[in-house]
């Protein structure tokens, strides 16, 4: 009886080292990164980015320009897109499509903080600087606004049903308004999405409402 509790001891230290060991390794930074780069496990999975330059040609084109010092890259924290790119082991949206996801939750990110300064402001009476920071909050809000509209609704004003969630006799309908907030806000996965809707996750679903977000993200881009 003994030798039995001091067997499952040893296994669970034994688990809990290679635990440890797993957070670690998941932690470490590529050296293409360089040393200023930090190793943070609890910091999650990481992308490599090269950062790059928007610039506009002679001939009026825009392209992206690398920048990048002795050929280092960028370490970001993955996002919901990177992985759920990275569970299908396929790409499910454009790097444009991406691009409006991050640019929108970045906005209601920021937009938030800056509802907290305006308190702040209010409170205190104003200050130096304190017009431009308000008129810069307000037509942030009105880009966020205008956005929303896009993902929510056709050209036609009509409300955009992403996908109905069938159960028994019941249906839900997963709105495309709501699944943009899910997916780009509230970093909510596609399967993670349907599971809220108590629906299954199945493999035509999933491409349905990878279709409907992408639709939408396309809408938004185009404000």
């Amino acid at each position: 009886m003994m030798h039995v509790v001091f067997k499952a001891a040893k296994d669970r230290d034994a688990g809990e080292a290679e635990r440890i060991r797993r957070v670690k390794a998941a932690g470490k930074v590529p050296r293409v990164c360089g040393p200023e780069v930090i190793e943070a496990p609890a910091r999650g999975p990481i992308r490599l980015v090269v950062p790059k330059v928007v610039r506009v040609t002679d001939g009026g084109e825009v392209e992206r320009i690398p920048v990048s010092h002795e050929g280092r890259k960028v370490a970001k924290v993955c996002d919901v897109f990177d992985l759920m790119e990275a569970r299908t082991r396929r790409k499910l949206f454009s790097d444009v499509q991406i691009d409006v996801g991050r640019r929108y939750a970045s906005l209601v990110e920021r937009h938030a903080k800056g509802a907290t300064k305006c308190s702040s402001l209010e409170a205190s009476g104003g200050g130096s600087g304190s017009g431009e920071f308000m008129d810069a909050f307000l037509a942030e809000g009105r880009e966020i606004a205008a956005m929303r509209r896009a993902a929510a609704y056709d050209r036609d004003g009509r409300e955009v049903v992403a996908l109905e969630v069938r159960r028994g006799s019941k249906v839900r309908r997963i709105m495309a308004g709501d699944l943009v907030e899910r997916v780009c806000v509230g970093q909510q996965s596609l399967s993670a999405v349907l599971r809220a809707y108590g629906g299954t996750n199945r493999g035509s679903h999933i491409e349905a409402l990878a279709l409907s977000l992408g639709a939408a993200l396309d809408r938004m881009g185009r404000v």
